[in-house]
């Protein structure tokens, strides 16, 4: 399948509107909005918001959205509606169960997901959930995960447009997150485990992390000390240690430098959500209004 940038990114809603005025529900609205970007969803969230001022509310409307998107055909914003309706209930509530085997049902169906996609990688006794896409013809390589507790099948969509953009694509939840979590594998400071390898879960496929992110260690010299055996890129420049936030900038810079990824290429931008100091007046949900944002 031949796509231009235009129109992958064409699959992806831009904006972010203002569903509730409490800002963690609204994040929310909008987030799982964008990866389905129908119109008439965008109308019902609207007024959804007008109805919902607690916990309770929202379990309810959503639910009550995802049963009518799924009797009127419109599968997409029924699956996503029903993760939105247990996305603040305990994991043992009754409604939590039933909800999520539709989400998962149709979200994989509907993205053309098969067996072929889907690997069980070993770890520490227990499995990781990943996805793999390979395009036809491969220009760069990209591993993504999520955030915090998330499910990384929600990011299906992002998944197959970096596809589609020429980028053999693995996604999966790490420890602590989505089916993991639900296997009982915890959330671990040593990240460095699955992202990088070392417990099997990239190098199968033939993901070598060490070649896309230079990334030394506390043995290494310090940002600052300049030697002649320090490592240095092809266009002269010290390599620097590379943490967080800025090892994900790091590692699209070095995939545009290799021409591996186009300025352009295939990838939504990033919406902006909130966070920081929450030093605003608390609301009927018990939240406080927050003032800066990061993407």
């Amino acid at each position: 399948m031949d796509l231009n940038d235009e129109a992958i990114l064409g699959r992806f809603p831009v904006g972010y509107y203002s569903f509730h005025p409490n800002v963690s529900l609204n994040f929310q609205m909008n987030r799982f909005w964008n990866w389905v970007g129908d119109k008439q969803m965008l109308e019902e969230l609207k007024a959804v918001g007008t109805r919902i001022s607690n916990y309770d509310d929202w379990a309810r409307e959503m639910s009550e959205l995802s049963d009518s998107s799924l009797a009127a055909g419109r599968r997409l914003p029924a699956a996503y509606y029903a993760k939105m309706a247990i996305f603040f209930l305990d994991p043992s509530d009754a409604r939590v169960k039933p909800a999520f085997q539709r989400f998962m049902d149709i979200i994989l169906e509907d993205n053309g997901v098969t067996s072929q996609n889907h690997h069980l990688v070993p770890y520490q006794g227990k499995h990781l959930s990943a996805y793999r896409f390979t395009p036809p013809v491969v220009r760069g390589k990209i591993v993504v995960f999520g955030g915090y507790d998330s499910y990384i099948v929600e990011w299906l969509p992002a998944a197959l447009a970096l596809r589609d953009a020429g980028l053999d694509t693995i996604i999966f939840d790490g420890p602590g997150q989505g089916t993991a979590l639900d296997a009982g594998i915890p959330m671990t400071p040593d990240w460095h485990l699955p992202v990088a390898g070392d417990c099997g879960s990239l190098r199968p496929f033939g993901f070598h992390p060490d070649r896309f992110l230079p990334r030394w260690r506390s043995s290494h010299p310090r940002r600052g000390s300049r030697t002649k055996d320090q490592p240095r890129d092809r266009n002269g420049h010290l390599h620097q240690p590379v943490r967080g936030r800025d090892e994900g900038v790091h590692c699209f810079r070095a995939l545009r430098h290799r021409g591996e990824l186009r300025p352009n290429a295939g990838a939504a931008s990033q919406r902006g959500r909130c966070f920081g100091k929450e030093d605003g007046p608390a609301d009927g949900l018990g939240h406080r209004s927050r003032r800066a944002c990061h993407g």
